[in-house]
């Protein structure tokens, strides 16, 4: 942004301040971070950082700062806010370069920081040259410390106070001002009071750790550990640099045992913990690398334990400024030579964290500042108290942006990357068996007994059937002692057991049911409408039942009345007036009345569908309409061009056959057909696979070695061995090169390649790579995918949202998955609904 801060230490701070506007360079286009700054400047600063810091005294004249000053304004709104004072003279001295010292106490004044009560032995914990802080500054500059307002360059360890200002330093200062906990530093290295600039040498009972250098190699820093004046360590440290290694003796556990705690920073905080060893009489230690984020140690619970209170770093990727930046709680605990997140167990904490970012995510909001990276922190937040679900909710209501969906994706990464989800079982896998839910309830097994849990995985009908079935309109069938009964949601017997068989369900009100080898009807009372008689039955479908008498099929109405007598060798249901029937071997079709509407003389045939039937004679296929004509136009007419590959299908698809008795009799033509969907069906001529509409005509030529039903806009085909997909124009839109394919669900299709499944967009791109043992499609933005033996979910950029843990898994639905685990079923909880 300015020429003259490139490779200036503080850049990061001037940019990030100079992008918010609150400073500026020169027309020259410099900043010039090494010159000093006035007090009149100092103040027009705090004014532009600050304009809404709230007065805490009236203002004062000075007689050096007349009312046409060009600092006057800024000038008296600092001084009311408590920033700045002036001199026992009245005056303000606006021209006089203002001491590091003096710009430090302003700060910490005006934003009231809490002076500490025991400044001194802050200051010399933390500086070197605390013996020149003026006394009227100590405590502020020790407030100041415990705030991380300070910063020290190149020295953390070396106040200055007295020294001049720079514009440089100045930056910093405000950036450590407007910076909070849950933020990144732009200059963490140089940060007093951070563990990086404690003291070299630390002592605790017996104990001492000193971090010292030699002459020899001055730039690799050595700790000395010395136990009842033995000499335990001496050795270089580990992956630290050199100007920036602070060392602390201090029992973190409460056991009794101090441990030496080092801090540096090498391209990121690093903390080294070494413990004593007792049976070796020797020290070991572990290291934990916070990034750019620091900790500080707290004892929250107040039980004598240390805690590490810091910010998920490795977290936080939706800012490019740090002042934008925003970061989930952490908090560690050493325990016995290893390093624990201890988060989620300090819920008071994360609560209270979460709502200091949804503040300032309102405040950022107010501001039109950026808004993602606090949302993404308040619902890493919210899954670490267990709330994903509630905070998703607000997340998605308050991110509106043009990107929402790739910002939403990303959020998922982050979570899932960082191990914020967690397998939530709605219902624990307690189960042999668990069905789906239907009207609230699911059926399940226990010790080889059937019963039913609620959706909350309570046991509401006890397992005590030796069978069951899912409930259908407040009835379900259960069988004891092998007689079936109907139960209502409490378990109580409506109907009870006494049948050898039922129908599947009820059906326009009357279930079939089946007593010493003869069926007959019932109601929902089960009260017998139609008496025990038939040999074989069927539900009602459109007022009528197919039923057997003596190896003869006819056609009742819902009073038992026999519609159509008992004739045919093998009968369906209605469908759309017509029920398909057998007479020896061939088939045909009658209407309601029992009438042959079209003669038994197909070798196949399907129930109607979009008035228009599948059929085959002899080893072809054809298509009739319910006249039982071939449905083609009739052979006068003027057949409308078919349409070549690429061309637009329009309406073709949708054409019906016409009213005409002058139809060509039935030739059937094809070597294989499907039946129709939405107007199209596929077929096959010889070897290759097309599509044709209701007049019979290809709309998209035999071409294909495989073909599939169309899925909204789009149909899978083979072509040799590999799998594409087409329009409805006949177009490949994606090229065969897949082993296997499937359609597209939530915009992702499943793809195998050779032996391993991964997902490709709507152009044929991979957009996740096939590397998965099995794969299941996209369901509520995850998918189930199987490594081994073990099943998981990934989000849509492949990333695991739940890590492979499962025996087996299905898709999510209403925001649950049934899952098992161990040999028992139970169901899981979207983590990202």
């Amino acid at each position: 942004m300015f020429s003259d801060t490139q490779k200036h230490w503080a850049q990061a701070c001037i940019s990030q301040l100079a992008e918010r506007k609150l400073i500026s360079g020169y027309p020259d286009n410099t900043f010039r971070p090494d010159t000093s700054v006035t007090r009149a400047e100092f103040a027009a600063l705090l004014y532009k950082v600050f304009p809404e810091a709230p007065s805490v005294r009236d203002a004062i004249t000075f007689s050096d700062v007349p009312a046409n000053h060009w600092a006057y304004k800024a000038i008296q709104a600092v001084y009311r806010a408590g920033f700045v004072s002036g001199y026992p003279d009245r005056t303000f001295k606006p021209n006089q370069q203002i001491p590091r010292v003096q710009a430090i106490v302003a700060l910490a004044s005006g934003l009231k920081y809490a002076t500490t009560a025991n400044a001194d032995e802050t200051l010399q914990q933390y500086f070197d040259d605390a013996a020149q802080i003026p006394g009227y500054a100590k405590g502020a500059i020790a407030a100041a410390i415990q705030r991380q307002l300070i910063v020290n360059y190149p020295d953390v360890r070396q106040l200055k106070p007295n020294q001049n200002a720079t514009r440089g330093e100045l930056a910093a200062f405000i950036c450590q001002a407007i910076t909070q906990t849950w933020q990144v530093s732009a200059v963490p290295q140089y940060v007093a009071g951070t563990p990086i600039s404690r003291g070299k040498r630390s002592q605790s009972g017996s104990v001492v750790a000193e971090v010292y250098y030699t002459k020899e190699q001055p730039n690799k820093p050595r700790l000395k550990i010395t136990r009842n004046g033995q000499t335990l360590q001496d050795n270089f440290l580990p992956n630290l640099a050199l100007k920036s290694a602070g060392v602390f003796c201090v029992d973190l556990d409460k056991d009794g045992e101090p441990e030496v705690l080092v801090d540096g920073f090498d391209k990121g905080f690093v903390s080294l913990i070494y413990y004593y060893q007792p049976q070796q009489n020797q020290y070991a230690y572990i290291e934990h690398k916070w990034a750019t984020v620091s900790y500080r140690l707290e004892d929250i619970d107040k039980e004598g334990v240390l805690e590490f209170v810091s910010g998920d770093r490795a977290y936080d990727r939706f800012s490019q400024n740090p002042l934008d930046s925003a970061l989930p709680l952490a908090i560690w605990r050493y325990q016995q030579g290893t390093f624990i997140d201890a988060t989620r167990l300090y819920k008071e904490q994360i609560r209270a964290h979460a709502e200091l970012l949804w503040q300032e995510y309102l405040n950022r909001q107010r501001r039109q500042q950026q808004t993602k990276s606090i949302l993404a922190a308040y619902l890493a937040d919210r899954y670490l108290l267990d709330e994903g679900h509630e905070g998703w909710q607000q997340v998605r209501q308050a991110y509106k942006g043009r990107d929402s969906q790739e910002y939403f994706a990303a959020v998922v990464d982050a979570l899932a990357e960082n191990n914020y989800f967690t397998v939530d079982f709605t219902i624990l896998p307690l189960f042999t068996r668990l069905d789906n839910f239907y009207e609230g309830l699911a059926q399940v097994e226990i010790n080889s007994k059937s019963g039913y849990i609620n959706k909350n995985g309570k046991l509401t009908i006890n397992a005590q059937f030796m069978g069951a079935d899912s409930f259908t309109e407040g009835l379900a069938w259960v069988r004891t002692a092998n007689k079936y009964g109907y139960i209502d949601y409490r378990g109580n017997f409506l109907i009870q057991p006494q049948f050898d068989a039922t129908g599947s369900s009820f059906s326009e009100g009357l279930l079939a049911v089946e007593v010493a080898d003869k069926w007959g009807y019932i109601d929902k009372t089960g009260k017998f409408v139609i008496q025990l008689q038939f040999d074989l039955v069927d539900d009602l479908s459109e007022g009528l039942a197919r039923v057997l008498i003596r190896e003869k099929y006819g056609y009742i109405d819902n009073t038992g009345k026999l519609i159509i007598q008992p004739q045919f060798d093998g009968a369906d249901d209605f469908f759309e007036g017509m029920a398909r029937v057998w007479v020896g071997e061939k088939l045909g079709y009658i209407d309601k009345t029992g009438r042959l509407t079209i003669q038994p003389q197909f070798d196949y045939a399907d129930s109607f569908k979009e008035g228009i039937a599948r059929i085959k004679v002899g080893e072809k296929w054809g298509y009739i309409d319910k006249t039982g004509k071939l449905s083609i136009l009739p052979l006068n007419a003027e057949l409308p061009p078919s349409p070549a590959n690429g061309e637009a299908l329009g309406d073709l698809a949708q054409l019906e056959p016409p009213a005409s008795d002058n139809f060509k009799m039935l030739q059937p033509q094809f070597d294989y057909a499907e039946p129709f969907q939405a107007g199209i069906a596929r077929v096959r001529s010889g070897e290759k696979w097309g599509y044709i509409n209701k007049m019979g005509q290809f709309i998209i030529q035999p071409q294909f070695d495989g073909v599939d039903d169309f899925y909204g806009d789009l149909a899978i085909v083979k072509i040799g061995n590999k799998y594409g997909c087409i329009n409805k124009t006949g177009q490949l839109v994606i090229q065969p090169q897949f082993d296997e394919l499937d359609y597209f669900y939530q915009e992702m299709a499943r793809v195998r390649i050779a032996s391993k499944y991964g997902y490709i967009d709507k152009t044929g791109k991979l957009a996740i790579q096939a590397q998965f043992d099995r794969a299941g499609s996209f369901s509520e933005d995850l998918a189930r995918v199987k490594i081994g033996k073990k099943w998981g979910y990934i989000s849509k950029t492949g990333k695991f949202a739940i890590q492979p843990q499962f025996e087996g898994a299905d898709n999510f639905t209403e925001g649950q998955a049934r899952v098992r685990i161990g040999g028992k079923w139970g169901y899981i909880r979207n983590p990202i609904e």
